[in-house]
């Protein structure tokens, strides 16, 4: 009777051990899919999906001189976190509205999420697209200047002009942010 215990308890740990060897293989060789976005013909699809972010993007913020491409999601999207992800503030108006300001802002240290943190390398003239609504957004660099960091900031933009406005805190100052004011050129 002991022995058949034994043989039984022995089975028992031969297939569990098998199921984790088995398990653990599945896991190495076939890994779940990673985020990537697939930018053609101005058109943005999400592709793949990341274990925690399973919504679509708003948006595709693109700044060529950087190799900056970056997602950003709707105002009430969860995923919409400057500790996360590129910040759609709130109060932004869409890209289509008349006399638009879409105000975009995200770190600049040197963290897995500081999509900004070369934002003080663009010079005047330089491009930002936005691909958002399955349409693209061609913006040029017009204004450059820094606020004072307390939780508030003003924009100094033409009110008769789309813009995308991209605000960071200033790496050199840490009590100052860069404001970054694009002039839309072409849809």
């Amino acid at each position: 009777m002991r022995k058949r215990k034994v043989k039984t308890f022995s089975k028992f740990l031969f297939f569990l051990g098998f199921f984790f060897f088995v398990h653990h293989c599945f896991l190495f060789y076939f890994p779940k899919p990673s985020s990537f976005l697939d930018i053609k013909n101005n058109l943005v699809s999400y592709i793949g999906y990341h274990e925690k972010e399973k919504e679509e993007p708003l948006g595709i913020l693109e700044i060529p001189k950087l190799g900056l491409q970056q997602p950003f999601y709707e105002e009430r999207s969860a995923f919409n976190n400057v500790d996360k992800h590129v910040y759609l503030v709130p109060g932004s108006t869409m890209p289509w509205e008349e006399y638009s300001n879409l105000i975009l802002a995200a770190h600049s240290g040197n963290s897995s999420v500081s999509y900004f943190r070369n934002l003080d390398q663009v010079a005047m003239k330089d491009i930002a697209t936005l691909l958002i609504s399955g349409k693209s957004y061609t913006y040029q660099l017009v204004s450059i200047y820094t606020e004072k960091k307390d939780g508030t900031i003003t924009i100094h933009r033409n009110s008769r002009k789309n813009h995308l406005t991209l605000i960071t805190c200033d790496r050199k100052n840490k009590d100052q942010q860069l404001v970054f004011i694009f002039e839309l050129i072409h849809i």
